[in-house]
């Protein structure tokens, strides 16, 4: 997922070390577990502050992960 995240800063113009809040909505129980036991590396690639469950409608992006569904925001720290 920090793949995407990366794709997504670059896309929204943040700077290279902007700190960033990354709030995700899943229904996956298997990916809510994925992302709860890589928090601190996904957090530490990413410049990202907070790994959050919630939705969030600004710079929403949808993808899949092994046919897990899985929304993401990005916002400015």
């Amino acid at each position: 997922m920090y793949n995407r995240i990366q794709k997504t800063r670059k896309d929204l113009n943040f700077n290279v070390d902007d700190r960033i809040r990354v709030f995700y909505q899943t229904t996956s129980e298997p990916l809510k577990k994925a992302l709860s036991v890589h928090k601190n590396y996904i957090c530490g690639e990413t410049l990202a502050v907070e790994l959050i469950e919630k939705d969030e409608k600004k710079n929403e992006q949808s993808f899949s992960i092994d046919s897990h569904e899985i929304t993401f925001s990005l916002l400015r720290s």
